[in-house]
């Protein structure tokens, strides 16, 4: 009996009353603070003041004490403020927590229909967490509530008046309340919406609840719990940490953001700002390539169940190639950061975050990485590249089965496939001096058709396919020596101020438009008379033509003609293009009328395609 600890109980109601009652000496009373049930909007605010007072006038008793109070969702429409609210609200949603991606369309069809199975009592919105935070001397002061979670339910619960599609609506009766078509409140609610359909024009959530189940959840004072606890801005981070690796557990950029991001606008408010964030995040949304909605490049973004998860990768991308803008930016050492997760390379990543935020032009920068990536994504040469890669891929190796994975991961649909890609034009724009929006697409055409090229290498393919999988290897086989080849063909372009790549490039792309390839036959006009066939194999038949011949070789004085008919015009100027082209098909016309053998339609359309792309040729600017 010697070793009884000292215990803190919770001073009831009688022994408050009665102070004669002895309390044992191994006994100490606290506060009791009790929960106080359903109050509008003023009863809570006051309730919320006067906690304030008497917590923060002893913050050393107060420290992690809690508070409960029942509200409706009604009350909780008229305290709650979204980030992109600026007046002042008694809760908000924390720093940590980005407003949601309202343009993706998905995600919000899940959350309006998390939202009506609350409201209809099929799903429950539980409790929401709010930390009032400890006021620290020189770091950020917070004079509303923090939500630690329920952000986005909340933020959907502000927008439930606003219309949606007629499309969006027949998915949701599919995706999000077939599920629950037992319940008689969402059969009724599904009848609804089959009913607005019918008048074919976009209604909001609101409309389809019939008016006696949303009043009745939206005046249910017992239906959310505020959890009010007092605590520093550190507790209320890790805490908000913990909550989610209980639900959509947090990946990488969270915890990179809550625990080194974060701490940084709290500490220091006078230089970094948590609506930057924000901005970069609004940012990062308006482009559909980090949303897994590119046709070609990223279309499978990691952890999409996770909120934010559209900047991922641009936030990782950024954050790796502007850790070293010298020239000797090392491509290499990008790729093995981001080729496997492990402490060392977690550590790199993790510090690459903090001294990007750490600039000055962070959020400008930040939106120029966008650019970058978007501009690669949406390039014709990109599109080009995975048409030869996809032809290759299915010519070599048919059985899909089969195929070594050094190949069957070459693809820019693969995230990391597309970020290597990104480090690589980076890493050639920042080697070579090469900036600017203009260069920039050279460097993307000039890359691209070096990766084509390559595939056309039988010893370097074999050699990759045979080499064990991995991003490295592939870097090292594959795009290191595409990198190189680019290098060397803008080089020539700087040296002598033409390369026909480019304009291979084009032409290469509007075959493509109509299925063909830069392959097979064209008419090749010997006179104004006679054509004959000629093969166009790689660009081979065509020839560097002169269009006038007293000026020097250089973009827009260059197209690729046929060989024939370069010699045929000898060094007359063309100085119009449109005539020109006229004028060869018009014979070409005349020449098959008058021909005694048989036609090749395909010929006769890819001779036309050849000298119609002749216009982009000559129209083309580094």
């Amino acid at each position: 009996m010697n070793d009884i600890e000292t215990t803190k109980v919770e001073a009831s109601r009688k022994i408050r009353r009665n102070n004669k009652i002895a309390v044992p000496d191994h006994v100490e009373l606290i506060p009791h603070t009790p929960h106080t049930p359903h109050v509008n909007k003023n009863k809570f605010k006051e309730v919320v003041s006067e906690l304030r007072i008497l917590w923060e006038g002893d913050i050393s008793r107060y420290e992690n004490e809690v508070k409960g109070i029942s509200i409706s969702p009604k009350t909780l429409l008229e305290l709650w403020g979204n980030k992109d609210d600026e007046t002042d609200t008694e809760i908000k949603n924390s720093p940590g927590n980005r407003p949601p991606n309202y343009k993706n369309i998905p995600k919000r069809r899940g959350k309006f229909g998390y939202l009506i199975g609350c409201v209809c009592k099929v799903r429950d919105y539980n409790m929401l967490p709010v930390s009032m935070i400890i006021p620290e001397k020189g770091k950020t002061q917070y004079d509303s509530l923090l939500a630690k979670d329920r952000g986005t339910f909340n933020f959907y619960l502000s927008k439930v008046n606003e219309l949606q599609s007629i499309s969006f609506w027949k998915s949701m009766i599919a995706e999000e309340l077939e599920l629950y078509s037992y319940n008689s409140k969402i059969k009724l609610v599904i009848n609804k919406i089959k009913e607005l359909i019918e008048k074919d024009r976009p209604f909001s959530p609101r409309a389809i609840i019939p008016t006696s189940i949303w009043d009745e959840w939206l005046n249910d004072e017992e239906q959310i719990y505020v959890r009010i606890k007092f605590e520093t801005y550190a507790s209320h981070s890790g805490e908000m940490a913990r909550i989610n690796k209980n639900t959509n557990e947090w990946v990488q950029h969270n915890h990179i953001t809550n625990d080194v991001i974060l701490p940084l606008i709290h500490n220091n408010p006078n230089t970094y700002k948590s609506i930057t964030l924000d901005n970069v995040y609004q940012k990062v949304c308006s482009y559909p390539l980090f949303a897994g909605e590119h046709k070609l490049c990223m279309t499978n973004p990691p952890s999409q169940n996770v909120e934010e998860y559209e900047s991922f990768t641009p936030w990782k991308f950024h954050s790796l190639s502007s850790k070293d803008t010298k020239k000797d930016y090392n491509i290499r050492d990008l790729v093995s950061s981001i080729s496997r997760g492990n402490k060392k390379n977690d550590k790199i990543i993790e510090d690459a975050y903090s001294k990007a935020f750490k600039d000055s032009n962070f959020e400008s920068k930040f939106e120029e990485t966008l650019k970058l990536l978007d501009t690669i994504a949406n390039h014709p040469s990109t599109s080009t590249f995975a048409a030869d890669l996809e032809e290759y891929t299915n010519k070599q190796y048919p059985n899909k089965r089969e195929r070594p994975s050094n190949i069957s991961e070459l693809p820019l649909s693969k995230v990391d496939t597309f970020m290597t890609v990104g480090f690589c034009i980076k890493g050639i724009q920042t080697k070579t001096n090469r900036g600017g929006n203009e260069r920039l697409y050279g460097i993307i055409n000039n890359f691209m058709i070096s990766a084509s090229e390559l595939l056309n290498d039988t010893k370097a393919m074999i050699d990759l396919a045979k080499l064990n999988g991995g991003l490295e290897n592939r870097y090292d086989k594959f795009w290191e020596k595409v990198t190189d080849s680019a290098i060397d063909k803008l080089n020539l372009i700087d040296s002598e101020g033409f390369s026909r790549v480019e304009l291979d490039s084009i032409l290469k792309a509007e075959l493509k438009k109509e299925g063909l390839y830069l392959s097979g036959d064209i008419y090749d006009r010997k006179s104004s008379t006679e054509f004959i066939m000629t093969s166009i194999d790689d660009g081979k038949g065509l020839e560097e033509g002169h269009l006038i011949p007293t000026e020097p070789l250089a973009y827009g004085n260059v197209v690729l003609q046929p060989k024939h008919d370069n010699e045929y015009n000898k060094n007359h100027p063309i100085t119009n293009i449109d005539a020109y082209v006229a004028e060869y098909l018009e014979q070409l016309d005349e020449y098959i009328d008058n021909s005694t053998g048989n036609v090749n339609a395909l010929v006769k359309m890819r001779t036309e395609i050849v000298l119609n792309s002749w216009k982009q040729q000559k129209e083309y600017k580094v």
